[in-house]
C-alpha cells in the first residue's frame, strides 16, 4: 500500500508538473496547402486522366484540354514566319544588289556625263566654225556680186556707146566687137559671182545642222547630268534597303515570338501536377469547358503537411519557434513529434468575416485563440496522415539548445504549390 501510494503521488505529482510547463489543446488540425488548379488556356476539357484521391506526381498528366485551335494557331504562325523570313530574304536581296550596282552606276553615269560634255564642247566649237566660215563666204560673195554687177554695167554702158559710135562711123566695127566681148565676159563673171552667192547662202543649212547637232550634245548632256544625280541618290536607295532589311527582321523576331507564345500556349492545353500531391476533388468533368483563372482541381502536396493548433491566449505564454510539441492524432494510437514553426501574430477572430464591434456596449469576455504552426517529424506512418485530422497537442514550454527562434522560410514544394498549372 506505502508503494502504491508513492506510485500514486508521483503520478500525481509528474501531471501537475506535465500541466504546468505544457501548453495543451485539443483544437488542433492536420493541414497542406491546398491549391486550386486551373487551365492558362480556355477551351473544352478533352480528357479528365485522373480520379478523387488519386496519388499523383509532379508533372503528371491530369487533363488535357482540346488542343487543336492551338495546332492550328501554332501552324498559321509558323507560315506568317516563313513569309517574314522570305521577305527577309528578298530585302537582303536588294540589298546586295544595290550595294553591287549603285557604285557601277555612279561611275558609268560619271563617265557618260564627262563623254556628253566632251561631245557639247565638239559641237560647240564645229558650230562656232560653220557659223563663221559661213558668214565669211556670205560677205566675200556679196561682194563679189556686187563688184560684178558694176563690171556688168559699166561694160553694157561701155558697149551701147561704141554701138552708137561704129553707127555715127566714128570708130572701127572691129573696136565695137572687143566692147561686146568685155560685156559677155562681164555677164559671164556677174552669173558666177551669183552662183557663189546661192552657193554661200545654201551653206547656211550645214550651220543650222550645227546647230541642231550642239542642241542635241547640250541636251544629252543634260540629260547625262541628270542620270549622273540619280546615280548619286543610290546611297540614299541603299539606306532604304537597309532600313527595310531590318524592319523585315524585326518582323521576323516578331513572329518567331508569335510562334513561341502559341506553341507555349499550346503546352498550356496539357494541365500536369505541380507537385507530388493527391487530387483532393475535381470540379469538372470531361466534356465540361476550362477557362483561365477557374479551378478544375483541388491538390494538396503530400510533402507539405503541417499541423495547426489554437491555443487559448491564456496558454501562449512559454510557447515560442522551435519547442518541442507531442502530437496525438486521433486516427493513431502512438503520438508523434514535432516542434513550433511560429505562433501567430492575431488571434483568429480578427479574421472572422464579421469582426467583433464592441462599440455597442454589448461585452462578453470569450477567450481567443492564437494559431500556432508545428511542423511533424516524419515516420513510417506519415504516408497515412491526412489533412482534416484531428488531434492534440502538448507543446513544452522549453526550448532545446539551439531552436529556430524565427519562422523558417516555406519549403520548395509550398513555394511551388503557388504557382498556375502549365507544362513542365
Amino acid at each position: 500500500m506505502l508503494l502504491l501510494g508513492i506510485l500514486l503521488v508521483g503520478v500525481i505529482a509528474w501531471w501537475i508538473w506535465f500541466r504546468l510547463s505544457h501548453s495543451i489543446t485539443d483544437d488542433a488540425f492536420i493541414e497542406s496547402d491546398m491549391i486550386e488548379l486551373a487551365p492558362r488556356v480556355e477551351g473544352q476539357i478533352m480528357e479528365m486522366l485522373v480520379e478523387d484521391s488519386q496519388p499523383i506526381k509532379r508533372g503528371q498528366l491530369l487533363a488535357r484540354i482540346d488542343p487543336v485551335p492551338y495546332q492550328r494557331k501554332v501552324a498559321q504562325a509558323q507560315a506568317a514566319l516563313k513569309v517574314a523570313e522570305a521577305d527577309h530574304a528578298t530585302a537582303i536581296a536588294a540589298l546586295q544588289r544595290l550595294e553591287a550596282q549603285v557604285p557601277e552606276q555612279i561611275v558609268a553615269a560619271e563617265r557618260q556625263l564627262a563623254i556628253a560634255e566632251s561631245q557639247s564642247r565638239t559641237a560647240s566649237h564645229n558650230l562656232a566654225q560653220s557659223r563663221a566660215t559661213f558668214e565669211h563666204d556670205l560677205r566675200l560673195a556679196e561682194q563679189g556680186v556686187n563688184a560684178s554687177q558694176a563690171n556688168l554695167d559699166f561694160a553694157r554702158v561701155t558697149a551701147e556707146r561704141w554701138n552708137a559710135l561704129v553707127e555715127d562711123r566714128a570708130v572701127a566695127p572691129e573696136e565695137r566687137d572687143a566692147k561686146q566681148t568685155s560685156l559677155a565676159n562681164a555677164t559671164a563673171q556677174h552669173a558666177q559671182a551669183n552662183t557663189r552667192l546661192a552657193q554661200a547662202k545654201s551653206d547656211l543649212a550645214r550651220v543650222k545642222a550645227a546647230e541642231a547637232m550642239a542642241q542635241a550634245a547640250a541636251q544629252r548632256g543634260q540629260e547625262a547630268q541628270a542620270q549622273l544625280a540619280l546615280a548619286r541618290q543610290g546611297p540614299l536607295e541603299i539606306a532604304e534597303a537597309k532600313r527595310k532589311s531590318e524592319a523585315a527582321a524585326q518582323r521576323i523576331e516578331a513572329a518567331r515570338a508569335d510562334v513561341a507564345l502559341l506553341q507555349t500556349q499550346l503546352g498550356y492545353t496539357d494541365v500536369v501536377s505541380p507537385f507530388d500531391g493527391v487530387v483532393a476533388k475535381r470540379f469538372k468533368f470531361r466534356g465540361d469547358y476550362g477557362t483561365p483563372g477557374v479551378p478544375i482541381f483541388s491538390l494538396y502536396d503530400t510533402e507539405n503537411l503541417y499541423l495547426t493548433a489554437h491555443l487559448e491566449e491564456t496558454k501562449i505564454e512559454g510557447v515560442g519557434p522551435g519547442h518541442p510539441v507531442d502530437v496525438s492524432v486521433d486516427a493513431f494510437p502512438d503520438s508523434f513529434k514535432g516542434h513550433v514553426l511560429w505562433v501567430g501574430k492575431a488571434t483568429g477572430a480578427q479574421f472572422a468575416l464579421i469582426p467583433r464591434n464592441l462599440s455597442t456596449g454589448e461585452f462578453t469576455k470569450v477567450i481567443q485563440r492564437v494559431p500556432v504552426r508545428v511542423a511533424i517529424e516524419k515516420d513510417d506512418r506519415w504516408s497515412r496522415l491526412r489533412p482534416g485530422l484531428s488531434a492534440t497537442v502538448a507543446i513544452s514550454h522549453s526550448a532545446p539548445a539551439g531552436a529556430a527562434t524565427v519562422q523558417p522560410t516555406a519549403s520548395p514544394n509550398a513555394r511551388q504549390s503557388a504557382q498556375p498549372a502549365g507544362p513542365n
